[in-house]
């Protein structure tokens, strides 16, 4: 694609990720976007990118405007014409997750002080290669389709308004939007969630145990009153399950986590059989509200098969995210074995690609420790130009940021207006101080009824989300994680609101009518 100065062609900011490293944007700038591109349009190549690095953050996945947009319109109109044609490509992508989960708990249950570094890296090889498959096969659906305005939100939107009035109906397009967009599977969270309250259960049920948990005062280890099956069963549990939090880098829960949340939940009177009936429940429920929705507002069967293609969007885009931080969760111990053997901290195999360590294993040579600390401490480009990926460090990463600065679209915002429009991600009203949450660290401000603000969320800030009588992102999409989450919690969602964490503080008042995606300023 020939160069193009005009402002079309500037670099757009995708995303933004804390704490991330290189293996991910290695793998994904190497191979991973061309693939998905040629499997979903037949050709690859179409997009230019960057990512600027600043140690182990990602400052901004940065694309050219014009061929992003490109990307996005094309694959709108394939989703219209052909949504049986998207459900294909997600069949195959749910193989490749289930195949990347298991090959991920087999090398868990690998003694590493077995294997030679040649044996380390083509596990990692191989480990890289099923990652990238999983996670890149429907890249186009489950990112970059409503990555750049929601697009696809806005076109739903707008199609079910065209019903409402039609049908001349009272029904609020929000409400039936989040309901036609919603999954109907049981996400990976809310299986361990039942899972976990099957253990409260148990626990519930031995006088015992129930007063030990609903006593304690040291959470890092399971108190001794536990029967010793139960106690079992606790770290089967813990053991299966400490990598939702993960990430990209960690950390997973310890024991600390379930031991928190049981006596709480103790104390909170929470009715185990009742919460795990509710999950059970409500995939069915779902699914019987949406039959009646479509029937009442007489909805094609072509937009039929659309939202429930967009609801699959959301529920794959979970469950690969999920996958991938189990894969993570899992590199991190290949890492250790690693930098065991090379004298190296996993911060330092972080800002190395996939293949600088591959390579690294196989040839015997050590890391070249100037260039890594270089990039664990200053800006650093993974540049993807031509299908191939190149690592720009030190005075060569300067030089080219400052050369693509005057090219690079900057996202405004008017500080002082009073009220600020998104997208409805999930519908509802509330109103309630805001609280800025973007790291697990920050959660512990967040108190139940507050409005919870992020750029992104993610698996880690779950409780946090809980908690909140509103969620509001930057980040935004159908498909967003905030959306998702908000989906199962029922919570007022409104994505999209680009800057918004540079104009409110903690405790600043607001309304959010996630009906309309409007946010307003109380005081």
């Amino acid at each position: 694609m020939a160069e193009n100065k005009t402002r079309k062609d500037t670099w757009l900011k995708n995303y933004e990720i804390p704490r991330v490293g290189y293996f991910l944007l290695s793998a994904w700038s190497e191979w991973g976007v061309d693939y998905g591109q040629q499997v979903f349009f037949g050709r690859k190549h179409l997009i230019r990118f960057f990512h600027h690095m600043s140690g182990l953050d990602l400052v901004g996945g940065y694309y050219r405007k014009s061929e992003i947009r490109k990307v996005i319109d094309e694959s709108i109109k394939i989703i219209f014409k052909d949504p049986d044609f998207v459900k294909k490509n997600h069949k195959k992508t749910y193989k490749f997750n289930e195949k990347y989960f298991e090959y991920a708990k087999e090398i868990l249950r690998t003694d590493f002080r077995l294997k030679s570094d040649k044996q380390i890296a083509d596990l990692l090889k191989k480990f890289t290669d099923i990652h990238e498959f999983a996670h890149v096969h429907s890249i186009i659906t489950t990112w970059f389709v409503d990555s750049d305005g929601q697009d696809l939100t806005n076109k739903l939107l707008a199609i079910l308004e065209k019903y409402v009035k039609k049908e001349n109906s009272k029904i609020k397009v929000s409400e039936v939007f989040s309901l036609l967009t919603t999954p109907v599977q049981i996400s990976l969270l809310t299986q361990e969630e039942i899972e976990s309250l099957n253990l409260l259960k148990l626990i519930l049920s031995d006088k015992s145990a129930s007063q030990a948990i609903r006593e304690l005062s040291d959470f890092n280890s399971i108190p001794p009153q536990i029967d010793a099956k139960l106690k079992v069963k606790m770290e089967k549990h813990l053991k299966k399950w400490q990598w939702i939090p993960f990430a990209y880098l960690g950390p997973a829960y310890k024991i600390e986590h379930y031991l928190r949340l049981w006596r709480q939940q103790i104390l909170d009177g929470v009715d185990p059989q009742k919460e795990i009936y509710t999950r059970q429940r409500k995939p069915n429920e779902i699914k019987r509200e949406k039959l009646r929705i479509k029937k009442v507002l007489n909805i094609g069967a072509i937009d039929s098969k659309v939202f429930d293609v967009t609801a699959d969007i959301i529920f794959l885009k979970n469950y690969r995210k999920d996958c991938s931080f189990h894969g993570f969760y899992t590199l991190d111990k290949i890492y250790a074995e690693i930098g065991r053997r090379k004298y190296l901290s996993i911060n330092q195999l972080q800002v190395m690609t996939y293949l600088e360590i591959i390579n690294m294993m196989k040839s015997g040579r050590d890391a070249d420790l100037s260039i890594v600390n270089d990039r664990l401490k200053n800006d650093s480009v993974l540049l993807h130009e031509n299908g191939l990926l190149k690592v720009l460090s030190g005075k060569e990463a300067k030089a080219f940021l400052e050369k693509e600065d005057a090219d690079i679209e900057k996202e405004t915002i008017d500080v002082l207006a009073k009220e600020f429009k998104g997208v409805c991600a999930c519908s509802g009203k509330a109103s309630g101080p805001i609280k800025i949450i973007n790291t697990p660290e920050e959660m512990g401000k967040m108190d139940v009824g507050d409005i919870m603000l992020s750029h992104t969320t993610f698996p880690s800030l779950v409780p946090a989300m809980k908690k909140a009588a509103a969620i509001i992102t930057e980040d935004g999409g159908v498909t967003c994680h905030a959306a998702i989450v908000a989906r199962e919690l029922n919570t007022p969602c409104v994505t999209g609101i680009k800057l918004l964490t540079r104009i409110f503080k903690d405790g600043d008042m607001v309304e959010v009518d996630a009906n309309t995606g409007v946010v307003r300023i109380i005081k």
